[in-house]
């Protein structure tokens, strides 16, 4: 599908039956973006017929394993079958996580420092642009406990805005503050499970179009969906709430 966002893995912090860690594949006219690369990253993307080393951006919106256990693979994967008129830049939410995570994969003979990979620092003033598409950063606070950084991402092509919200603070206060008409919200679905009401009242006014929930909690998955979507009917746009493999047209 063209100008597209495929959700690979969508559970919270674990695995579960039906959901695999986060990963998510945004297909934007010529450029391939990939927010964050929980495990089984490279196997999902091989089975939905994409090639590794076509990314031409990751994006760690912060370093929790369910959102990063799946890097060395990605990065051994686009080594071994390597595009010669590709490079991709992989950033890091944390920029004091690139070299301990570089010697982790150096030590299972991952290939860390080849020609077709940059590893590079996020900070809030990154901007991003290739091919048409780019991306920004909004801070959050999701990491604020343990004194480190994390981020939502704002993708932007051909006129068209999509705000990926990464992993938020437990009271969802950090939740980006949308003031502008955005095309499509992908938001985490973990830390509204005791707030979901409010979340509602706080996001109905925002001028989103179309609303898709990724990174599921416990309470709604693995065939509990319905409960979340039954909430969600009140919202005045449409809202998804996906599971992995679903794929939306941008």
């Amino acid at each position: 599908m063209a100008d597209s966002i495929l959700f690979l893995g969508t559970s919270h912090g674990d695995p579960t039956l039906t959901r695999f860690c986060s990963s998510t594949l945004y297909r934007l006219g010529e450029c391939a973006v990939l927010i964050d690369a929980g495990e089984p990253v490279s196997a999902l993307l091989i089975r939905s017929g994409f090639r590794s080393c076509e990314l031409d951006g990751v994006f760690l919106s912060h370093i929790h394993s369910d959102h990063v256990s799946g890097l060395g693979g990605l990065v051994t994967n686009i080594t071994k079958y390597p595009d010669a008129e590709r490079k991709t830049d992989i950033y890091f939410a944390d920029p004091l996580a690139i070299e301990p995570c570089m010697n982790w994969m150096d030590a299972m003979r991952c290939n860390t420092r080849p020609a077709s990979i940059d590893f590079l620092p996020l900070y809030p003033e990154t901007v991003w642009e290739k091919k048409g598409v780019k991306v920004s950063c909004i801070p959050t606070d999701h990491m604020k406990s343990v004194n480190a950084p994390s981020y939502a991402f704002v993708l932007e092509y051909n006129g068209k805005k999509i705000i990926h919200s990464g992993d938020l603070a437990g009271d969802f206060h950090d939740f980006p503050d949308i003031d502008s008409p955005v095309d499509i919200c992908v938001c985490e679905a973990t830390h509204i499970h005791n707030r979901l009401e409010q979340f509602i009242a706080n996001v109905k006014d925002m001028p989103i179009r179309k609303m898709i929930f990724n990174h599921i909690g416990p309470l709604w998955t693995d065939g509990r969906e319905y409960i979340l979507e039954e909430a969600l009917k009140s919202l005045p746009f449409e809202t998804v709430v996906a599971r992995d493999g679903t794929e939306i047209a941008v």
